[in-house]
């Protein structure tokens, strides 16, 4: 069954095509709340309202081709923020200093494994990781601007900031040599 009927048939209630729909998502979408959110059993509260929200907001989606993923996705991050503004203060502040040093993207990162990348991203302090996420997946810095209330500014100066923190927690752990590269 293409997805396109798997939708379809979802949009008409049928529970079989429900069940194989949240089985084809279920891992990716649970581990983008897993990004989000370090706690596993708030993240798994995220995924399953997430999925609650898609399948109750299924009529509205407007078939596009392989976009159902990217609007699964949006929700299940759109979610995550919300549950990190009702959990905790998540405050901003601007932070001004620029880190053009450390501009270039280590290439050790492509050596790095999913699951070893998931867990030092998700070690970076709140706010610099969620902006660091969301940079990842593919919201620009206006989006997050509007999506968290900051200015694009200082949303510019979280992700360099996160970046400087993941090079050093990097270096640290000795994934990258000392130093420049």
């Amino acid at each position: 069954m293409t997805e396109e009927q798997l939708i379809y048939k979802c949009k008409e209630l049928d529970r079989k095509a429900q069940k194989e729909l949240f089985e084809k998502y279920a891992p990716y979408l649970l581990s983008i709340a897993q990004r989000y959110i370090k706690d596993f059993h708030l993240a798994e509260d995220v995924f399953l309202k997430s999925f609650e929200k898609i399948f109750r907001n299924l009529n509205s989606y407007k078939s596009e081709k392989n976009e159902f993923r990217f609007w699964c996705k949006k929700i299940v991050i759109n979610e995550a923020l919300n549950s990190l503004r009702k959990s905790s203060n998540l405050s901003f502040q601007a932070d001004l200093s620029l880190f053009d040093h450390y501009a270039d993207e280590p290439e050790i990162l492509s050596q790095i494994t999913n699951e070893e990348l998931h867990k030092i991203i998700s070690s970076i302090r709140e706010p610099y990781g969620i902006i660091f996420n969301m940079v990842l997946d593919g919201y620009s810095y206006p989006e997050i601007s509007e999506i968290l209330a900051i200015k694009e500014a200082t949303c510019r100066s979280y992700y360099m900031r996160s970046k400087v923190m993941l090079r050093e927690i990097l270096t640290n752990n000795e994934i990258l040599p000392y130093g420049n590269q």
